[in-house]
């Protein structure tokens, strides 16, 4: 217990010390200095906020998928066993997965696969990243299993790729505007910005058309 008790507040020191660094040797892009800035205060605002509103850290979208803020490691078991999750991809930088969700070897302790794409806040995946993403989310399908799909709040660069999922499938082909209504509908507190849209319109502009 001491022991963490002292671990924590040096982690920070020495994150602060690196972000320091980091922006004196132009090391960082303005968006990337202002994600860092405000991951901690946005972790904060989202758990008070949504506790105040009703509404859930995760939702369940379909059968497969579940779209979600940064798990905590208090939910992993939760994850595993009450929503059948046995991957996880993760839309972050490597900074915001340091401090609250499992680590790749502790997902893997739960039977869990983490694929980890390295993907800026407020920043859309690449369709090359999504591609791969779909891929993973895919294979889970064929396996009657859930995959665990978020970035830091589940409103953003997550939502772009489950998006992007749902205009694939048969059974949806939507357009983008009718998937993030359907989204909307189920997690109330996504907020695709108008580079997350131009994706999911790109995206849909490339599939074949029934």
């Amino acid at each position: 217990m001491l022991t963490n008790v002292v671990f924590v507040p040096l982690k920070f020191i020495k994150w602060i010390i690196t972000i320091a660094f980091e922006m004196m040797t132009f090391r960082l892009t303005g968006l990337q200095v202002f994600s860092r800035f405000m991951y901690f205060p946005g972790v904060g605002w989202n758990t008070i906020r949504w506790r105040l509103q009703n509404l859930q850290w995760y939702n369940r979208i379909d059968n497969t998928v579940v779209l979600g803020a940064l798990p905590f490691r208090s939910q992993a078991e939760e994850l595993v066993n009450k929503e059948n999750v046995r991957a996880v991809i993760s839309f972050n930088e490597d900074f915001e997965l340091q401090w609250f969700t499992p680590s790749s070897k502790e997902w893997q302790k739960l039977g869990v696969d983490h694929y980890h794409f390295r993907v800026i806040d407020r920043v859309t995946p690449s369709l090359d990243v999504i591609d791969e993403a779909l891929e993973v989310i895919n294979r889970h399908r064929q396996r009657k299993e859930s995959v665990y799909v978020h970035c830091k709040s589940g409103k953003g660069r997550s939502v772009t790729v489950v998006g992007c999922y749902m205009m694939k499938l048969k059974e949806y082909k939507w357009e983008p505007q009718r998937v993030i209504e359907e989204m909307k509908r189920k997690r109330p507190q996504i907020h695709p910005n108008k580079s997350h849209r131009n994706t999911l319109n790109l995206f849909y502009s490339k599939e074949p058309k029934p």
